[in-house]
Protein backbone atom coordinates (compact mmCIF):
# COMPACT_ATOMS: atom_id res chain seq x y z
CA UNK A 1 0.00 0.00 0.00
CA UNK A 2 1.44 3.63 -0.81
CA UNK A 3 1.33 6.06 1.97
CA UNK A 4 1.38 9.41 0.36
CA UNK A 5 3.73 12.08 1.66
CA UNK A 6 2.71 15.37 3.08
CA UNK A 7 -0.69 14.37 1.85
CA UNK A 8 -0.24 14.32 -1.59
CA UNK A 9 0.37 11.01 -3.43
CA UNK A 10 3.13 11.59 -5.85
CA UNK A 11 2.55 9.89 -9.16
CA UNK A 12 5.79 9.16 -9.87
CA UNK A 13 6.37 6.86 -6.63
CA UNK A 14 2.70 4.89 -7.48
CA UNK A 15 4.69 4.60 -10.61
CA UNK A 16 7.69 2.53 -9.04
CA UNK A 17 5.85 0.52 -6.61
CA UNK A 18 4.30 -1.18 -9.68
CA UNK A 19 6.26 -4.33 -11.00
CA UNK A 20 5.60 -7.33 -12.35
CA UNK A 21 3.69 -8.75 -9.37
CA UNK A 22 0.70 -6.02 -10.05
CA UNK A 23 -2.17 -6.38 -11.59
CA UNK A 24 -4.67 -3.58 -10.16
CA UNK A 25 -3.70 -0.12 -8.94
CA UNK A 26 -6.59 1.53 -6.90
CA UNK A 27 -6.66 5.13 -6.01
CA UNK A 28 -9.21 7.57 -5.63
CA UNK A 29 -9.82 10.76 -7.42
CA UNK A 30 -10.01 13.29 -4.51
CA UNK A 31 -8.80 12.39 -1.11
CA UNK A 32 -11.85 12.75 1.31
CA UNK A 33 -9.75 13.91 4.31
CA UNK A 34 -7.73 16.52 3.04
CA UNK A 35 -9.15 17.28 -0.97
CA UNK A 36 -5.84 16.18 -2.56
CA UNK A 37 -6.70 15.67 -6.19
CA UNK A 38 -5.07 13.35 -8.02
CA UNK A 39 -3.49 14.04 -11.00
CA UNK A 40 -5.24 10.98 -13.80
CA UNK A 41 -3.82 11.76 -16.76
CA UNK A 42 -0.77 11.54 -15.61
CA UNK A 43 -0.81 8.98 -13.84
CA UNK A 44 -2.27 6.91 -16.83
CA UNK A 45 0.58 7.64 -18.69
CA UNK A 46 3.14 6.37 -16.30
CA UNK A 47 0.94 2.92 -16.38
CA UNK A 48 1.36 3.19 -20.19
CA UNK A 49 3.09 -0.16 -21.18
CA UNK A 50 2.25 -1.88 -18.01
CA UNK A 51 -0.21 -4.56 -17.56
CA UNK A 52 -1.70 -2.75 -14.59
CA UNK A 53 -5.51 -2.22 -14.52
CA UNK A 54 -6.61 1.16 -13.11
CA UNK A 55 -9.31 0.95 -10.92
CA UNK A 56 -10.81 5.10 -9.48
CA UNK A 57 -12.80 5.86 -7.00
CA UNK A 58 -14.27 9.35 -7.87
CA UNK A 59 -17.57 9.82 -6.03
CA UNK A 60 -15.49 12.63 -4.35
CA UNK A 61 -15.05 14.33 -7.62
CA UNK A 62 -17.79 13.42 -10.29
CA UNK A 63 -20.57 16.07 -9.62
CA UNK A 64 -18.09 19.34 -8.73
CA UNK A 65 -14.64 18.22 -11.19
CA UNK A 66 -14.52 17.30 -15.02
CA UNK A 67 -13.69 13.55 -15.59
CA UNK A 68 -12.90 13.12 -19.52
CA UNK A 69 -12.99 9.54 -19.74
CA UNK A 70 -12.18 10.05 -23.62
CA UNK A 71 -8.62 11.28 -22.05
CA UNK A 72 -7.99 9.65 -19.38
CA UNK A 73 -8.13 5.60 -20.12
CA UNK A 74 -9.17 4.30 -16.73
CA UNK A 75 -10.30 0.66 -16.68
CA UNK A 76 -13.12 1.23 -14.19
CA UNK A 77 -14.17 4.40 -12.55
CA UNK A 78 -17.21 4.35 -10.18
CA UNK A 79 -19.25 6.69 -8.12
CA UNK A 80 -22.35 6.92 -5.74
CA UNK A 81 -25.23 9.49 -6.39
CA UNK A 82 -25.15 10.97 -2.91
CA UNK A 83 -22.30 13.58 -3.01
CA UNK A 84 -21.06 15.62 -5.35
CA UNK A 85 -23.73 14.28 -7.94
CA UNK A 86 -26.69 15.78 -5.09
CA UNK A 87 -28.34 12.40 -5.94
CA UNK A 88 -29.95 9.87 -3.41
CA UNK A 89 -28.52 7.55 -1.33
CA UNK A 90 -28.54 3.93 -3.13
CA UNK A 91 -27.93 5.01 -6.53
CA UNK A 92 -24.60 5.31 -8.82
CA UNK A 93 -23.02 4.32 -11.35
CA UNK A 94 -19.45 2.51 -13.22
CA UNK A 95 -17.66 2.81 -16.25
CA UNK A 96 -16.44 -0.39 -17.19
CA UNK A 97 -13.40 0.27 -19.99
CA UNK A 98 -12.36 -2.11 -22.63
CA UNK A 99 -9.69 -4.43 -21.09
CA UNK A 100 -11.37 -4.53 -18.25
CA UNK A 101 -14.23 -5.67 -19.68
CA UNK A 102 -12.41 -8.63 -21.19
CA UNK A 103 -11.09 -9.81 -17.88
CA UNK A 104 -14.25 -9.30 -15.15
CA UNK A 105 -16.41 -11.74 -15.58
CA UNK A 106 -20.01 -11.25 -13.45
CA UNK A 107 -20.08 -12.27 -10.01
CA UNK A 108 -23.85 -12.59 -10.38
CA UNK A 109 -26.27 -12.83 -13.34
CA UNK A 110 -29.47 -11.87 -14.10
CA UNK A 111 -32.21 -10.53 -16.97
CA UNK A 112 -30.30 -8.04 -17.61
CA UNK A 113 -27.07 -9.24 -18.00
CA UNK A 114 -27.85 -11.58 -21.01
CA UNK A 115 -28.36 -10.86 -24.43
CA UNK A 116 -31.78 -12.31 -24.83
CA UNK A 117 -33.12 -10.14 -21.46
CA UNK A 118 -36.63 -10.70 -22.40
CA UNK A 119 -36.68 -14.43 -22.77
CA UNK A 120 -37.84 -16.13 -19.58
CA UNK A 121 -37.72 -19.97 -20.62
CA UNK A 122 -34.77 -20.43 -22.78
CA UNK A 123 -31.22 -20.13 -20.32
CA UNK A 124 -29.49 -18.73 -22.85
CA UNK A 125 -26.81 -17.15 -21.01
CA UNK A 126 -24.77 -15.11 -23.32
CA UNK A 127 -23.86 -12.03 -21.66
CA UNK A 128 -24.14 -8.47 -23.28
CA UNK A 129 -20.77 -7.13 -25.14
CA UNK A 130 -20.65 -3.93 -23.21
CA UNK A 131 -20.92 -2.64 -19.11
CA UNK A 132 -24.75 -3.66 -18.58
CA UNK A 133 -24.01 -7.48 -18.03
CA UNK A 134 -23.43 -6.25 -15.08
CA UNK A 135 -26.38 -4.52 -14.53
CA UNK A 136 -28.07 -7.99 -12.72
CA UNK A 137 -32.30 -7.29 -12.37
CA UNK A 138 -35.12 -5.30 -10.78
CA UNK A 139 -33.01 -2.22 -10.48
CA UNK A 140 -33.52 0.54 -8.06
CA UNK A 141 -35.97 2.99 -10.34
CA UNK A 142 -36.84 5.40 -7.53
CA UNK A 143 -32.75 5.87 -7.18
CA UNK A 144 -31.73 5.73 -10.69
CA UNK A 145 -34.73 8.26 -11.26
CA UNK A 146 -33.47 10.52 -8.58
CA UNK A 147 -29.94 10.24 -10.15
CA UNK A 148 -30.76 11.59 -13.25
CA UNK A 149 -32.97 14.34 -12.48
CA UNK A 150 -29.49 15.64 -10.43
CA UNK A 151 -27.60 14.88 -13.44
CA UNK A 152 -29.60 17.01 -15.57
CA UNK A 153 -29.50 19.47 -13.31
CA UNK A 154 -25.74 19.58 -13.15
CA UNK A 155 -25.71 19.35 -17.17
CA UNK A 156 -28.24 22.60 -17.04
CA UNK A 157 -26.10 24.23 -14.82
CA UNK A 158 -23.12 23.39 -16.80
CA UNK A 159 -19.77 21.02 -15.86
CA UNK A 160 -17.45 24.05 -16.42
CA UNK A 161 -19.06 26.68 -14.73
CA UNK A 162 -20.00 24.22 -11.51
CA UNK A 163 -16.20 23.66 -12.03
CA UNK A 164 -15.28 26.74 -12.06
CA UNK A 165 -17.41 28.14 -8.75
CA UNK A 166 -16.14 24.66 -6.61
CA UNK A 167 -12.56 25.32 -6.97
CA UNK A 168 -13.31 29.61 -6.74
CA UNK A 169 -15.28 29.21 -3.15
CA UNK A 170 -13.28 26.55 -1.86
CA UNK A 171 -10.07 29.26 -3.17
CA UNK A 172 -11.51 31.74 -0.76
CA UNK A 173 -10.89 29.44 1.94
CA UNK A 174 -8.04 28.18 1.31
CA UNK A 175 -7.02 31.85 1.17
CA UNK A 176 -8.72 33.44 4.25
CA UNK A 177 -8.63 30.38 6.64
CA UNK A 178 -4.32 30.87 7.38
CA UNK A 179 -4.94 34.42 7.67
CA UNK A 180 -7.92 33.68 10.73
CA UNK A 181 -5.21 31.46 12.34
CA UNK A 182 -6.59 28.49 11.27
CA UNK A 183 -3.88 25.10 9.66
CA UNK A 184 -4.94 23.86 6.31
CA UNK A 185 -4.53 19.88 6.30
CA UNK A 186 -3.31 20.66 2.72
CA UNK A 187 -1.25 23.57 1.67
CA UNK A 188 -2.22 25.00 -1.60
CA UNK A 189 0.18 23.29 -4.43
CA UNK A 190 -0.26 23.41 -7.98
CA UNK A 191 -4.33 24.02 -9.28
CA UNK A 192 -4.31 20.72 -10.62
CA UNK A 193 -3.67 19.09 -6.96
CA UNK A 194 -6.77 21.45 -5.39
CA UNK A 195 -10.49 19.84 -5.23
CA UNK A 196 -13.51 21.30 -3.73
CA UNK A 197 -12.67 19.71 -0.15
CA UNK A 198 -10.83 21.99 2.26
CA UNK A 199 -10.29 20.76 5.60
CA UNK A 200 -8.65 22.51 8.49
CA UNK A 201 -8.54 23.25 12.33
CA UNK A 202 -6.81 25.62 15.22
CA UNK A 203 -3.95 24.38 17.25
CA UNK A 204 -5.53 26.03 20.03
CA UNK A 205 -9.19 24.97 19.61
CA UNK A 206 -11.34 21.81 20.19
CA UNK A 207 -12.67 20.67 16.46
CA UNK A 208 -15.95 19.06 18.09
CA UNK A 209 -16.78 22.20 20.23
CA UNK A 210 -16.04 24.67 16.51
CA UNK A 211 -18.37 22.10 14.80
CA UNK A 212 -21.12 22.45 17.36
CA UNK A 213 -20.90 26.51 17.51
CA UNK A 214 -20.99 26.26 13.67
CA UNK A 215 -24.13 24.15 13.73
CA UNK A 216 -25.75 26.19 16.02
CA UNK A 217 -24.83 28.95 13.77
CA UNK A 218 -26.54 27.07 11.04
CA UNK A 219 -23.61 26.49 8.93
CA UNK A 220 -23.45 22.54 8.19
CA UNK A 221 -19.79 21.18 7.33
CA UNK A 222 -18.17 18.28 8.21
CA UNK A 223 -16.28 16.55 11.33
CA UNK A 224 -13.52 14.61 10.49
CA UNK A 225 -11.74 13.23 13.50
CA UNK A 226 -9.83 15.85 14.59
CA UNK A 227 -10.03 18.56 11.76
CA UNK A 228 -13.21 20.36 10.04
CA UNK A 229 -14.09 20.39 6.42
CA UNK A 230 -15.68 22.35 4.04
CA UNK A 231 -17.14 21.26 1.21
CA UNK A 232 -18.37 24.43 -1.05
CA UNK A 233 -20.84 23.40 -4.24
CA UNK A 234 -21.80 25.55 -7.23
CA UNK A 235 -25.10 26.38 -5.24
CA UNK A 236 -23.04 28.06 -2.34
CA UNK A 237 -22.10 31.75 -2.34
CA UNK A 238 -19.75 34.01 -1.43
CA UNK A 239 -22.02 35.33 1.21
CA UNK A 240 -22.09 31.23 2.49
CA UNK A 241 -18.53 31.62 2.33
CA UNK A 242 -18.59 35.20 4.53
CA UNK A 243 -20.90 34.11 7.23
CA UNK A 244 -18.61 30.61 7.72
CA UNK A 245 -15.64 33.03 8.31
CA UNK A 246 -17.28 35.38 10.33
CA UNK A 247 -18.22 32.45 12.73
CA UNK A 248 -15.22 31.13 13.20
CA UNK A 249 -13.68 32.15 16.23
CA UNK A 250 -9.75 33.77 15.89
Amino acid sequence: MYRPTNGRIEVGAISRLCDQRTRVLAVSAVQFWNGFRVDLSALCAALRGKDVLLIVDAIQAVGALRIDLAEVSVDYLCAGAQKWLLGPIGAGFAYVGPRMLERLHPAIIGTDSVVRDEEYFDYELTLKPDARRFEEASPNYPGILGMGAAVNLLLRAGPAAVEDAVLRLAGRLREELPRRGYELLLSPGRPSERSGIVSFRHPRMVPVELHGRLRDAGIIISLRGDFLRASPHYYNSDTDIDRLLEALPQ
